[in-house]
């Protein structure tokens, strides 16, 4: 199928013809909440099917560096936060290019008011996150960007939130709610988070909300007035053990691989009721013909004859809309999928980067500041190339899947896929072959 070495991973043309099933890594959206939930939490917490990647693997060591216990047993980890303890004014913490992280640690990190320095890579250093800063500073918080220009480094100070209102904008990140969400309930009063125009990715806001209210947390969520309301001075109690459910967004990629080969898809551990919001790309593959079944734990994709165009706001999922960028790329006719700007500012800018990765092979792919114009080329059309990745996990993996169909194609820096999915070539190696 492939080959593998350090920097590039050549894959070669296949023929699906029958069904298979797959079964992806933990959630690391629930992941990274649920991690520093448990890190919280008064007592210790076992977390079921986590993610294990570069990013959980940065937080975990950012947190064990405060004293948090982690202890990785058969199936999970076990997490005890009670020792963890500030470690004084110079205490830095790098947390390399996972802006999850950046935007919970930090937050929970002024709440409290454990002084230290957070930095990352260059490219975090790019990364504005005003609106956090924002935030956090009008609730009481000591926070500021070393550089005064919005991005980390960011050096916290000790005081910790008092709480009270702050109104920030939803149309860049919904991590920045998420992380005011997580450090609110630590704060002496109560807190009112408002958003000053509209939420950009709601369901990640309420995947937040439902996992606090797991540890004892509570929150009001009143969409209407655009208002997070959260009390004060709470207490994360354990729930013992949280299981954590596959993750939505790598599901995209064997979804994608069945469209693109016309078989259908057994997708283990996770149903329409899944907490994610990308579970809502189930909705582009029916728009695009596939018709879907909702199981008891899992969902059964059979993919159309052919792939149909469609006009769809992805706003809420915007991660997952680069699986759909790749099958548009060659359904039959003109597709429109908006709502996209935020993905300017991703790992890499994932607009032009989709863009002229795609174009690249023959695709016709057109951005704007919201999203992108696709014209829908025949598949057989597609040539080979060298597949630049920006550094970006998620490029390299929504891209590999049209490597299953045009030759000569290679995805360069491979490795990427650390990030979040470490075994993902060799799971792509197994629906392949599994379904052969």
């Amino acid at each position: 199928m492939a080959t593998s070495p350090s920097h590039s991973y050549s894959l070669s043309p296949c023929q699906l013809s029958k069904s298979f099933s797959a079964r992806v890594p933990g959630s690391k959206s629930i992941t990274n909440r649920a991690l520093f939930a448990a890190a919280l939490s008064d007592k210790p917490v076992f977390l079921k099917g986590p993610l294990e990647s570069e990013d959980t693997q940065v937080a975990s060591k950012a947190l064990r560096s405060f004293g948090v216990v982690i202890e990785e047993l058969d199936g999970g980890w076990l997490v005890d936060g009670r020792t963890a303890s500030p470690q004084g004014n110079d205490h830095e913490i790098y947390l390399a290019n996972a802006g999850t992280a950046v935007r919970f640690l930090s937050s929970i990190l002024v709440a409290k008011g454990w002084p230290c320095r957070v930095h990352g890579t260059d490219r975090m250093h790019q990364r504005p996150i005003g609106p956090l800063l924002k935030g956090l500073g009008e609730l009481g918080g000591n926070i500021k960007a070393k550089l005064d220009n919005s991005c980390p480094p960011l050096l916290i100070g000790s005081g910790g939130l008092k709480g009270g209102e702050t109104a920030i904008s939803g149309q860049v990140s919904s991590q920045f709610f998420s992380g005011l969400m997580m450090a609110a309930p630590l704060a002496k009063e109560a807190s009112t988070i408002s958003v000053t125009d509209s939420w950009l990715s709601l369901p990640y806001i309420h995947l937040t909300a439902a996992l606090l209210k797991s540890f004892g947390i509570e929150v009001d969520i009143d969409e209407k007035k655009g208002r997070i309301e959260i009390p004060g001075n709470q207490t994360y109690q354990s729930p013992t053990d949280y299981d954590i459910e596959p993750d939505a967004t790598a599901a995209t990629y064997p979804i994608g691989l069945a469209m693109l080969h016309g078989v259908s898809l057994q997708l283990e551990g996770l149903n329409l009721s899944a907490l994610q919001g990308d579970i809502a790309f189930v909705e582009v593959l029916k728009a695009m013909g596939a018709d879907v079944e909702n199981l008891d734990n899992s969902l059964l994709v059979h993919p159309p004859k052919e792939l149909s165009s469609v006009e769809m706001d992805l706003k809420k999922i915007p991660d997952a809309a680069m699986t759909a960028v790749v099958l548009a790329s060659i359904a039959k006719g003109k597709s429109r999928l908006s709502g996209l700007k935020n993905l300017a500012y991703k790992e890499c800018d994932r607009l032009n980067a989709l863009k002229t990765e795609l174009c690249k092979m023959g695709a016709k792919v057109d951005v704007d500041e919201d999203g992108f114009s696709i014209e829908g080329v025949p598949l057989d059309t597609l040539r080979g190339a060298k597949i630049e990745t920006y550094h970006d996990h998620r490029m390299a993996m929504c891209l590999s899947l049209l490597g299953t169909k045009v030759p000569d194609t290679v995805i360069l820096d491979p490795s990427c896929v650390n990030k979040t999915y470490p075994r993902y070539w060799e799971d792509l190696n197994t629906w392949i072959k599994s379904a052969q």
